[in-house]
């Protein structure tokens, strides 16, 4: 996601074409975006806090242990037998997806 200010105007684009012409595609988009908005957003986008150049965020939790394959099997198999509330579902499935991501964050200086 790409965010551009002009003046008061944000705008915003995104895009999955991580090369050079696709971001630029993507912040020429956000910025066509952020003159059109400029004269008729109802925020001053100059007054809002820009973010830091530089920081770093973990999420809650991020740094505990998962619990085993075992113990996930476990606790599915309690999930799907709660779920055992009537003789007409005749099946139920429970599953536990495990996503780990890490994502970058680019911000250039505020130029007036």
């Amino acid at each position: 996601m790409l965010t551009a200010w002009v003046g008061a105007g944000a705008g915003y684009a995104a895009t999955s074409d991580l090369s050079a012409a696709g971001l630029q595609r993507a912040l020429d988009n956000a910025t066509t975006r952020a003159r059109a908005s400029a004269e008729i957003s109802l925020i001053d986008h100059r007054s809002i806090k820009r973010p830091d150049k530089s920081g770093s965020y973990t999420s809650p939790n991020a740094d505990h242990t998962l619990p085993s394959p075992k113990e996930w099997i476990e606790r599915l198999a309690l999930e799907c037998a709660a779920a055992r509330i009537d003789s007409r579902i005749v099946e139920r499935i429970a599953k536990v997806s495990i996503i780990e991501a890490e994502q970058i964050y680019i911000t250039s200086p505020l130029r007036h």
